[in-house]
């Protein structure tokens, strides 16, 4: 699988600075209206918030050695809110930030919601979709970046918007066409970061690393029949890859050996620590939860049907999917919801999150409410396998599930935010939707993200004790 001809745009760099601007300033203005309700209905610190809000205060005061067990992460989401005041200090100043809850969750929401993500989103597309007409992709970004589970975490001062945005950078500088010296530290530097907001994120470094080196020293294009399917089989497209890469095997070790050294110095971390997390072991022990896989092919299809309905209404063909496929992956999905489904204790104490409730109504209420749904996975998943080979070939299509099930898997606790880094990585790597389907979701997003916005700043509850709680993904 190779990259496509770039298409000639009569825009050119304009067009592509002009869609930028125009992307940023319509999700910057929307994490601002979000963010200026929070702040008045929500001054305080919230949930997870208020571990890391009072760490990054100690880390904007100068304080590096103070370290919550509790928090689980490496500090990179602390040392970005930190890096004004070092700059300060630096040159002499003594002004100082503050870093109240508002403006941490200020930047995150601007630097990464609004910024980062979205043109992250946007150049990775244009990497892998070069004839796609630029103003169809800024539409699937929108789409992708309102999409209700990041953006609502964006205005709050955590780690996902951030994690994803580094990751899908990551991503997009190892995807890039060659280039030596600088874009080679550029994505070792991008790994690292994107790994010291969060561990998982090794496993999208690596996505792509195996990506860039499909780009660049894989084969060049795929032969196809006249319906556009490929001659080729997986296997014979498996080896054809192998030579191909063994062949050159030099070259590729003097372009991506800086990433790979990131890697392995994590993997390093990884054993000697004994273990991912730097906090709160004992509530983040790995078990292996198979049916995380089944739940990540239920949300990313969830969250792209409107583009899906818009195709089937334009009249496009699609291509059936095999009934020995879907059956035999139907059973593999009953066998996960069996014998791996993991109830983690935080997803049946705390009924803030969505999760306790999908748990308490359906999933937990015996083994026949959880086969029910496996011929539902089955389809969800095979669905996404089939947009991703059709776009970028079996290859890179069975790096992005093994790397979805390397990072899902070992999680015991069922969290929506855990499927947002894979979510965006599928859609990006499918063919984009149509201009119309992905205004249409859009609108949907907004509109789920406006409803639930509602739900979690005027609908709160209270518990037992005397505390407010509200219901947040």
């Amino acid at each position: 699988m190779g990259p496509r001809a770039r298409s000639k745009t009569p825009s050119g760099s304009w067009g592509l600075g002009l869609h930028r601007l125009v992307l940023v300033s319509c999700l910057a203005a929307l994490h601002l209206a979000v963010w200026f309700q929070r702040s008045i209905v929500l001054p305080q610190p919230y949930m997870d918030e208020k571990f890391h809000v009072p760490q990054a205060q100690r880390y904007c005061e100068g304080d590096f050695w103070y370290w919550d067990g509790k928090i689980t992460t490496f500090p990179g989401l602390y040392i970005v809110a930190a890096a004004p005041n070092c700059i300060l200090r630096a040159i002499g100043w003594s002004a100082r930030i503050p870093c109240l809850v508002q403006d941490l969750r200020l930047a995150n929401g601007v630097l990464f919601g609004a910024v980062l993500c979205p043109i992250a989103t946007i150049e990775l597309s244009r990497r892998l979709h070069p004839s796609t007409p630029l103003w169809r992709l800024s539409l699937n970004a929108i789409a992708l970046n309102t999409f209700p589970v990041h953006f609502f975490a964006c205005d709050l001062y955590y780690t996902d918007a951030g994690a994803l945005g580094l990751a899908l950078a990551c991503v997009c500088i190892l995807a890039a066409p060659a280039g030596r010296g600088r874009r080679r530290w550029l994505s070792a530097a991008a790994a690292a970061a994107a790994i010291g907001f969060r561990q998982t994120n090794a496993v999208w470094a690596g996505f792509g690393l195996g990506l860039g080196v499909l780009l660049r020293f894989g084969p060049k294009g795929r032969a196809t029949n006249n319906k556009g399917k490929p001659t080729a089989t997986a296997a014979e497209e498996t080896v054809a890859c192998l030579k191909l890469v063994w062949a050159r095997r030099g070259e590729v070790l003097a372009e991506f050996w800086p990433t790979l050294a990131v890697l392995a110095s994590f993997v390093l971390f990884v054993l000697r620590n004994g273990g991912v997390v730097v906090g709160d072991r004992d509530a983040h022990k790995p078990k292996l939860h198979l049916a995380q896989v089944c739940y990540f092919g239920a949300v990313t299809f969830a969250a792209r049907l409107p583009a899906v309905a818009a195709s089937w209404t334009s009249g496009r063909p699609r291509r059936r999917a095999g009934r020995a496929a879907l059956a035999v992956l139907t059973l593999l999905c009953a066998a996960c919801a069996a014998w791996s489904s993991l109830a983690h204790p935080y997803l049946l104490a705390d009924n803030r999150h969505y999760t306790f409730y999908v748990w308490r109504k359906w999933l937990g209420r015996g083994l026949a409410n959880r086969l029910t749904l496996a011929p539902v996975y089955a389809a969800c998943l095979l669905w996404a396998w089939t947009q991703v080979r059709r776009s970028q070939g079996f290859l890179a299509c069975l790096g992005l599930f093994l790397c979805v099930a390397a990072a899902l898997c070992p999680a015991e606790l069922l969290e929506f935010r855990y499927f947002v880094v894979p979510h965006f990585l599928c859609a990006l790597l499918a063919e984009p939707a149509t201009g119309w389907g992905a205004a249409s979701t859009a609108a949907c997003n907004l509109a789920v993200c406006a409803v639930l916005e509602a739900v979690f700043l005027y609908k709160p509850f209270v518990w037992p004790d005397g505390t407010t709680a509200r219901f947040m993904w």
